[in-house]
């Protein structure tokens, strides 16, 4: 390894060490995966969004979410049954769509992507692979051709301290509790949708709105749109 090589892994390491430094609480777990989402959103150029995919056989949720964009990512594959996370075969430990208007290895879902968000490209780093289950760390680019090998580098040690936050967690924990609060999410869009007749996209969008606006975790402000909501028919 050259001598350049060492100072930037010095650096990568310094950095996940900063993000990865939280304190010690029930959600611990949630803390380190959140802060680690952040600190590789930030530590690479040209990156805007980053979450944590988990499938879990066939379904799709997102963990610790920099900002709702990189969800709907996941949403756009679980609606579609089709994307990088949901190949037959995922043997690198990395993948990158470097540009999705001419990325042509999952069409349909490029094209959703492409229809429904700014995205334009992703890297998306393997935590772990099983026969039904598998995670990633996910960054997204509003511009194509964004990312190169130090970006690699610098999300494989942030994925490298995300798996090990995992395996600590217990990772069918990790994915049943976001799978319950996708559930909540989606019940709160049918109500705006009902309420104020939007489509899904504009429901999500005022809950996006809403939750920027406030400062509220979006599955918390789902839980009380679902319970007022609840309260009004009571």
């Amino acid at each position: 390894m050259t001598t350049h090589d060492n100072d930037l892994y010095a650096a990568i390491a310094a950095q996940v060490a900063q993000y990865a430094h939280v304190d010690v609480g029930d959600d611990v777990i949630d803390k380190v995966l959140m802060a680690l989402t952040i600190g590789l959103r930030d530590a690479v150029p040209g990156a805007e969004f980053a979450n944590i995919s988990l499938v879990e056989d066939g379904k799709v949720v997102s963990i610790a979410v920099t900002e709702p964009i990189a969800a709907q990512i996941d949403e756009i594959q679980a609606d579609l049954d089709t994307g990088p996370c949901l190949m037959a075969a995922w043997e690198q430990h990395h993948m990158i769509i470097e540009d999705y208007s001419v990325d042509d290895r999952w069409p349909r879902f490029a094209e959703e992507v492409m229809d429904r968000t700014p995205v334009r490209s992703t890297i998306s780093f393997q935590l772990y692979r099983e026969p039904t289950s598998m995670g990633a760390l996910n960054i997204h680019a509003v511009r194509p051709n964004v990312f190169d090998d130090r970006d690699i580098a610098v999300g494989g040690a942030f994925a490298t301290q995300a798996a090990m936050a995992l395996h600590v967690g217990t990772r069918q924990g990790q994915f049943e509790q976001a799978l319950a609060s996708r559930d909540l999410i989606g019940q709160a869009k049918g109500i705006l949708m009902q309420d104020y007749a939007l489509d899904a996209d504009g429901a999500f969008d005022m809950l996006r709105r809403l939750s920027q606006d406030t400062n509220t975790k979006l599955v918390d402000l789902a839980r009380r749109v679902v319970a007022t909501s609840r309260q009004a028919d009571t």
